[in-house]
């Protein structure tokens, strides 16, 4: 039987009331405030390549050893490598200690305090901005992370429909959060006639009012919570490291079949997917022609047309099965990639670009609702925060490779056109995985099931526990408050 809304949620029937759960109001709040966050790298990307280009003296003029187009891809490149390497110590962090809210408050605010720094990006400061940004986009994932490790918490408290309804909600709110400031920034930017710069820098001063109110108001709700279970005496980078090596020699054992192909298939795929956001604004820029708002304007058309792929999905999981589904998504995205390089390979071809931006969007929408599909369906039970933490890992630790390889042949001097053919390569290999994968039902069946890995980490806890124990010729007195 449906719930029967009270009194209370009646009157704020306008508004997302999330069951007065304060931690599913908090991870709302956050969601509005990321949005803009990714939106103005896209006006701060463009006005990084025109300074960059002003600064070379050209399109084809190197500096600091790099062609303008590749320094924004850099910039990926770098925060990718920093994620690959320091995301599993916050990890760690974050389950392991009690710091979970305050790794998520000190990320968000060094986030918005360099988000303020970049207002000032101008002809004697952008190179330093550019390396801010690279520092941004590492922090960035911290806040995912912190953020994300809430998601099962408020599963239990809420229970699964109402997960899936406010998950919902969550999706709409950011990418309603993310349009809103497109097309905003990019309409005041066409009224007033502002170039790149002017562009990027209105961009950054809206951001930080409007990423800093939300981020306040949402760790404000967030809870403080207590380790998942203990590290014993390892240190976080020990015990990041063992966690990691854990969950992989569990996954290998127990599931060798279904997660380590789906985990091998997300690392490949995301490392695509997200280094096409990245490649994006460099190609529009230097090979397109495009500026700051136009960009901000076909990117918007590009988040609209999310919500058709997103649906286009669904119609074609529900005659086929995820897994099968999210191979075609990756191999009809690789025929939007080629035909859209092929095509869209100089500036008189602009409004050919408007086009294809409807093409990919129709690809993303339709990639990360399937991707969350069967992560959710496959995962067994008993092993979700873990498996969460894991899964976040994997989205990030080849995503600098791609960029990398986007530069190498960018520099090489071919146009850019073949760079961008290269990330073709991640979505096939992702499509490879997920053949391999056994039929459907194996895999939604492991779902029903409890954890195979669950004694595994348990047995390992009670040794280390035991090791702390035998380790210790005292224990301190613990008094029943403290316990507390």
């Amino acid at each position: 039987m449906a719930d029967v809304p009270t009194a209370d949620e009646k009157k704020t029937c306008c508004l997302p009331n999330f069951s007065n759960v304060n931690v599913a109001k908090g991870y709302n709040a956050l969601g509005i405030a990321r949005g803009p966050i990714v939106m103005s790298n896209i006006f701060l990307s463009s006005s990084l390549i025109y300074l960059g280009t002003q600064a070379a003296g050209g399109e084809d003029q190197k500096i600091y050893g790099f062609l303008p187009g590749s320094l924004v891809v850099n910039i990926a490149v770098a925060s990718g490598l920093l994620s690959a390497f320091l995301v599993p110590f916050f990890g760690a962090l974050i389950d392991l200690t009690p710091h979970r809210r305050l790794v998520g408050i000190l990320s968000a605010a060094l986030i918005i305090i360099i988000q303020a720094i970049q207002i000032f990006t101008l002809p004697a400061t952008w190179f330093v901005m550019a390396i801010l940004q690279g520092i941004t986009g590492f922090v960035y994932q911290i806040q995912v992370l912190a953020t994300y490790s809430y998601l099962p918490d408020i599963s239990r408290l809420v229970g699964e429909v109402k997960m899936t309804q406010f998950t919902s909600i969550w999706v709409i709110t950011q990418m309603a959060s993310s349009l809103i400031f497109l097309v905003g920034i990019s309409g005041v930017s066409m009224a007033l006639g502002y170039g790149d710069v002017q562009i990027a820098m209105l961009s950054q001063a809206v951001n930080v009012v409007w990423s800093g109110i939300a981020a306040i108001f949402g760790w404000k709700l967030m809870s403080h919570v207590p380790p998942l279970r203990g590290g014993g005496r390892k240190n976080l980078c020990v015990a990041s490291t063992s966690q990691l090596l854990s969950t992989v020699k569990g996954i290998n054992k127990y599931y060798g079949s279904t997660l380590r192909w789906y985990f091998l298939a997300t690392m490949f795929a995301e490392a695509g997917y997200n280094a096409f956001s990245v490649v994006a604004v460099t190609y529009l820029k230097v090979t397109l022609g495009f500026n700051g708002a136009q960009i901000g304007i076909l990117m918007a058309l590009v988040y609209v047309s999310t919500l058709i792929g997103a649906k286009l999905g669904h119609i074609v999981t529900s005659y086929t099965n995820p897994v099968t589904s999210w191979k075609y998504c990756h191999l009809i995205f690789i025929v939007f990639t080629v035909s859209g390089s092929l095509v869209l390979d100089s500036p008189a071809r602009q409004n050919y670009a408007y086009i294809w931006g409807v093409l990919w969007g129709l690809g993303l929408g339709w990639h990360y609702p399937t991707e969350n599909l069967i992560f959710s369906c496959i995962i067994p039970k008993g092993q979700e925060s873990e498996l969460t933490g894991f899964f976040v890992y994997c989205t990030q630790i080849i995503v600098w490779l791609p960029p990398m390889i986007f530069t190498a042949v960018n520099e090489s001097g071919m146009h850019m056109k073949y760079a961008l053919m290269t990330l073709n390569i991640f979505f096939f290999i992702a499509a490879v995985f997920l053949q391999i994968m056994p039929n459907w039902g194996v895999c939604a069946e492991q779902g029903k099931t409890q954890s195979l890995m669950v004694e595994s980490l348990e047995t390992e806890d009670e040794l280390q526990e035991k090791d702390v124990t035998d380790g210790d010729l005292e224990m301190p007195e613990v008094t029943e408050n403290e316990s507390q």
